[in-house]
């Protein structure tokens, strides 16, 4: 049947921001129709006693498949009318159409098919004026004494130890024995215990501290030489049966190791490629650079992104609201448990974590919407070419194949949100470009 002899009948209304209803009609002519279409299917492949495939007559066919018969033709139009009416409207779905009362609703041939259903859509807004932002750039300049520092802090980790017969220092290495005794007697595990004693084992006088108080506690002690220590663990100890306990120690230092931090020398230099000392310098000198002027770029990028959500104020798609509050409030938990909060220390801030999580997801939502919206205008496309770096360079750093991390991806709905993630940051840089930028040393004009 020609669609346009016999149209649907839409009615659009908008119950609240971002909510699209559509009351739909469907013609008799075209029920009926849809109707005869699903019989003469059903009649092709109905098994009948005493009749072949295709050949049943049509009441006996409804007698025995007459349910099933008007539930598919229900189906297939909700399907073909539900996608027509959107196209009818020029809407984008947010979320899947949801089809009100679908368990009520019942197809009659010689009827009209009436429903209605509803969906979120984006939101609707005047972009705002997005050229010509004024941003201030600090000089991405690299100090000699920068260079110097990096090179020193290289130095210092390819450190070496040796035994020396003096005062153990901070930094050193010392082989000691301990005993600890808690003020609150507590029944340990077995992987607390190294904590109250141990013979003959090492302990380094440097951050993070193995046991809290030794880095100053033991500076002074001569090899050979005892000291008794009172020692407080903290509430955020790694260790929950020992935070908060209060234990007495007994530590006989063995032996001082003292740190030896290597000189560098055209030789070591050509140990990591450089040809010499001097040719390592520039190496730093360039690899600082880069890593500021990558760091410039983002912090351009951010004094964008601020200017353009400050005053932006948009209504969001409620569905998606409730979706992206659940997942950062999923996320929140999940950095707080690894910072090693307990579920009771959840509990007592729920609330506080709840209202972070609903402004995180709105700020996510703001600048999704705001940004697609100007790659719309710009025409700006995703770099595929980028997306699938950013997959190897995920997948070398998981072990993986990129072929598996982008199974694990997709798997986890994490793929569209990269590709989402690289298109923003080609609009940002684009935004960029558009605008003043001023460099820091000349702001005061």
């Amino acid at each position: 049947m020609d669609k346009t002899s016999a149209p649907l009948t839409v009615v659009r209304s908008e119950p609240e921001a971002c909510r699209i209803k559509l009351d739909i009609e469907v013609p008799v002519e075209r029920v009926r129709e849809a109707y005869e279409e699903t019989l003469k299917a059903f009649r092709e492949q109905a098994r009948v006693p005493g009749f072949r495939p295709g050949k049943t007559p049509k009441a006996l066919l409804l007698r025995h498949y007459g349910p099933q018969v008007a539930e598919e033709c229900r189906r297939q139009l909700l399907r073909e009318a539900v996608r027509e009416a959107i196209e009818k409207e020029s809407l984008t779905p947010e979320t899947t159409p949801r089809v009100e009362d679908e368990d009520k609703l019942a197809v009659n041939p010689d009827s009209t098919f009436v429903f209605s259903v509803s969906f979120d859509v984006a939101p609707s807004f005047a972009l705002p004026e997005y050229k010509g932002l004024r941003l201030s750039r600090v000089p991405a300049t690299v100090a000699d004494s920068e260079v110097e520092e990096t090179i020193s802090e290289w130095l210092r980790s390819r450190v070496s130890f040796e035994k020396v017969e003096r005062a153990a220092q901070a930094g050193d290495l010392l082989k000691v024995s301990y005993e600890g005794t808690l003020a609150a007697p507590v029944e340990l595990p077995e992987t607390s215990r190294f904590y109250l004693s141990a013979q003959n084992t090492w302990l380094a006088l440097r951050e993070p501290e193995l046991i809290p108080g030794t880095l100053t506690g033991l500076v002074g002690v001569e090899p050979g030489q005892s000291r008794e220590l009172t020692v407080e663990f903290p509430e955020s100890f790694n260790d929950k049966n020992l935070a908060g306990q209060r234990a007495q120690y007994r530590f006989e230092v063995l032996e001082v190791h003292g740190s030896l931090v290597p000189e560098l020398t055209d030789e070591l230099a050509q140990q990591v490629g450089a040809e010499s000392v001097e040719v390592m310098r520039g190496r730093v000198r360039e690899n600082l650079q880069a890593e500021k002027a990558q760091a410039q770029e983002q912090a351009l990028r951010q004094q964008v992104l601020t200017a353009l959500l400050s005053n932006f104020e948009v209504a969001l798609p409620a569905t998606r609201k409730r979706v992206a509050a659940y997942e950062a409030m999923m996320r929140l938990y999940d950095r707080e448990m690894r910072r090693g909060a307990t579920p009771e220390d959840l509990g007592k801030r729920q609330e506080q974590l709840r209202a972070q999580a609903d402004e995180e997801a709105l700020q996510q939502l703001k600048r999704f919407y705001l940004l697609g919206r100007i790659a719309e205008v710009e025409k700006i496309e995703p770099d595929m070419q980028r997306v699938q770096g950013l997959i190897e360079y995920m997948a070398r750093s998981s072990q993986v194949t990129p072929k598996v991390m982008i199974r694990r991806l997709q798997e986890s709905d994490r793929l569209e949100n990269l590709v989402v993630s690289v298109r923003e940051t080609m609009v940002l840089d684009r935004l960029v470009e558009f605008a003043e930028v001023i460099e820091a040393a000349d702001k005061k004009e």
